[in-house]
Order: structure tokens, then C-alpha cells, then sequence
């Protein structure tokens, strides 16, 4: 028996990279900008156009963090039931919860005109995956005087999964510094319930092996699955293959040929569905950005729901079929 228990913690604090990453805006700044002084004698910072900051402004005030907390665990058992026969359960955990912020702090310039500025956007993430495989191994077996060698395998197993998430978005910070989702202006919250997958196979093996140089092998798998109509969620994939070591078989070795093997082999494979896909699903409604534009262009209120207590749903753009 052995156990296996890890536990992972890490955290990265990142800026923005690529396009709008303060390396691609340093490239791009003309040789004669001096970069050096980065603050006013006012404390406020250097500006290289009417929202452009220093880059020390937006290391300190613009910024990302990802946090991950996992744990992984195993367990492997082995029993000798008889000569040549073992029973064994490989079972393993991996569960995590990781966190994913972005920080936009006030722009003092952008208040002082009467613009709105600052933002957030904060997301948990949480997903469990447990997975066990039992299995009886029969080691290979002779049959008599014939040269013949039989070997099999028999197992099930089980597969679940759940996972789930949570982001806050928010826009116009009212308190600088202050990243509490409540102390901006405009909030939106989505999540999703947890999303569950179970899918419990059973297969077997048999391998026969005549003088080490000729091997059949047999396989099948049948998996019923949670995420398939109830009344055909279950599938089963086979497979054959034969293979034959040539030099062996006919006792010939030929200079520059030490090994020669012949093998053919056919297999149906099968898969269940992502969770969620024979019904189309609601999702929160929406109003297009070009739309928002217009409203606000015109002195109306930017519309997101719930707004001002309606919620609203409209039909998910992906569609469910039930008979998948």
C-alpha cells in the first residue's frame, strides 16, 4: 500500500503583459523620452500624454493576482490473491480552488474632470476531480504443452467531477485603494452552480501470446456516463489487434535485420458529452456594447441586469440536442 499526499500553494502577482504590457509600452516610447524621474514634486505622477502615466504609476496602481491553493492525494493498493493473480486499486484526489483579481485604481486626473475611473474584476474558481480504478491482473498462464500463453484483466471504474465559479466585476472605485467589490459604483456578479460529471466504466483484456512471437490481443470498454439521455447513456468501444515478430516466426535474422514485426489492429473508440449539452440552456440577457454606447452617448443609464432589481435571461447561443 502506498499513500501520496501534496499540498500546492502558489501565488503570482503579475502586471499586464504582451500589447498592454508596460515592456511593450517602453519599446515603443521615442529614444529622447527621458524615463528616469517618474513622480511630480506633488506626488502625483509623470505623465506622457493626458492618461498616460508613468510606468511606476501603473506598476503600483494596475496590477493582477493569481492565487492557487491544490491538493493532490493518492492511494495504490496491491493484494496477491493467489500465484499470479493480484487485485489493485489505484484511487486518486486532485482538488483546487484558484483566485484570479484585477486591480484598476483611481486615476486623480481622470476625478478631477469629472471622468470615472478605477475597476475590478474578481474570480474563484473550485474543481474536484476524484478518479478509481479496481482491477483483477492475471498474470500470463500456459496452456498445457501447446506454447501458448494467456494473460487477462478485468476493472472498473469511477470518475467524478465537480466544478464551479464566481467573478464580481466592478467599475467607477469610489474610495482609492479600496478593492471591496461594494465600494464601486457599478457591480455585476456572475457564477455558475457546480457542474457534476460522473462516469462509471467497466472493462477487460485478454492477451495470447504463442512462443513470444505471435500476440493477440482482445480489449472491450463499456462506459455509462452521466451526461448522456438516461435512457442511452451507455456505449461500448472494443478493440483487436494481432501482431506477429517476423524475424521470430520464421527463424530469420538477415544481416541488417535484427527485428521485424508485423501488426494490424482495429478499434472503436468512444467519449460522453460535456456536462450540460441536451438542454439549451438560459443564460443572464445582455445588452450589446454597441447598443450601451448609444444609450449613454444620449445621456441614458448604462444597461446591465439585473437593472435596477429586473433580472433578465435569454436563450444560451449554444444549443442543447437530446438526442446526442
Amino acid at each position: 500500500s502506498t499513500t501520496s499526499i501534496q499540498r500546492i500553494r502558489s501565488s503570482n502577482p503579475y502586471s499586464d503583459d504582451s500589447f498592454n504590457g508596460l515592456d511593450h509600452t517602453l519599446i515603443n516610447m521615442p529614444p529622447s523620452t527621458d524615463v528616469r524621474q517618474a513622480w511630480m514634486p506633488d506626488g502625483s505622477p509623470v505623465m506622457f500624454g493626458s492618461n498616460s502615466p508613468h510606468f511606476e504609476w501603473l506598476a503600483e496602481n494596475e496590477y493582477n493576482t493569481e492565487l492557487t491553493n491544490r491538493w493532490i492525494a493518492s492511494q495504490q493498493f496491491g493484494l496477491l490473491v493467489a500465484p499470479g493473480l493480484r487485485l489493485q486499486n489505484n484511487w486518486g484526489l486532485d482538488a483546487y480552488v484558484s483566485e484570479y483579481n484585477r486591480f484598476l485604481n483611481e486615476r486623480p486626473w481622470r476625478t478631477a474632470t469629472g471622468n470615472t475611473s478605477g475597476s475590478t474584476q474578481q474570480q474563484k474558481s473550485t474543481r474536484t476531480t476524484i478518479n478509481d480504478d479496481l482491477q483483477m491482473i492475471m498474470d500470463g498462464r500456459p496452456i498445457g504443452e501447446t506454447g501458448v500463453t494467456v494473460s487477462a484483466l478485468v476493472g472498473g471504474n469511477v470518475y467524478m467531477q465537480d466544478a464551479a465559479f464566481v467573478r464580481g466585476t466592478g467599475s467607477t472605485i469610489v474610495i482609492p485603494d479600496y478593492y471591496n467589490l461594494s465600494n464601486f459604483a457599478s457591480q455585476t456578479v456572475t457564477a455558475n452552480l457546480p457542474t457534476k460529471r460522473r462516469l462509471v466504466p467497466g472493462y477487460g483484456e485478454v492477451t495470447t501470446d504463442y512462443r513470444d512471437w505471435a500476440f493477440l490481443r482482445l480489449t472491450g470498454r463499456n462506459g455509462w456516463s452521466s451526461t448522456l439521455p438516461t435512457n442511452a447513456n451507455s456505449y461500448f468501444y472494443p478493440s483487436a489487434s494481432l501482431a506477429v515478430v517476423v524475424t521470430d516466426a520464421l527463424n530469420w535474422h538477415p544481416r541488417g535485420l535484427s527485428y521485424g514485426k508485423l501488426r494490424l489492429s482495429k478499434a472503436k473508440v468512444g467519449n460522453d458529452a460535456p456536462p450540460y449539452s441536451l438542454s439549451t440552456r438560459y443564460v443572464t440577457g445582455s445588452i450589446a456594447k454597441g447598443a450601451n454606447n448609444d444609450i449613454q452617448q444620449f445621456g441614458g443609464p448604462r444597461i446591465n441586469f439585473p437593472f435596477r432589481g429586473q433580472p433578465a435571461y435569454t436563450q444560451s447561443t449554444q444549443v442543447g440536442y437530446p438526442g446526442l
